[in-house]
């Protein structure tokens, strides 16, 4: 399996169909520094290229599935989703602060539940 082709089917790479190209289209760009995103996008597409590599070593030194399973699953715990979502624990939402963001000078709060 090729690692440019496994990486932009999660979205951490794009793939012309016969290599992959880095992602450094500006989609978010800091307003305080005039950084974009593109730098970071890379750095995820390398890293999920090398995560691609690491497991097919894994699997040659028959390494059980279950052991590269359960350390991908650590391993994507831990990286920023690629296209921005998070995830919510819903069984801590009593310990989660109420957030607030301002859209035309209005203030709107939301409370955990929300």
């Amino acid at each position: 399996a090729q690692p440019q082709k496994i990486c932009s089917q999660v979205g951490f790479c794009t793939f012309d169909g016969t290599h992959g190209i880095r992602m450094g289209i500006e989609s978010v760009v800091d307003e305080n520094s005039d950084r974009s995103s593109g730098g970071l996008r890379d750095a995820m597409c390398t890293a999920c290229e090398m995560a691609v590599v690491w497991m097919q070593n894994q699997i040659r030194k028959n390494q059980t599935e279950e052991q590269i399973i359960d350390y991908v699953n650590q391993l994507c715990d831990r990286l920023p989703s690629p296209m921005g979502e998070s995830v919510v624990d819903c069984d801590n939402l009593s310990s989660l602060p109420s957030v607030s963001f301002t859209i035309g000078g209005k203030v709107f709060d939301l409370s955990p539940e929300e």
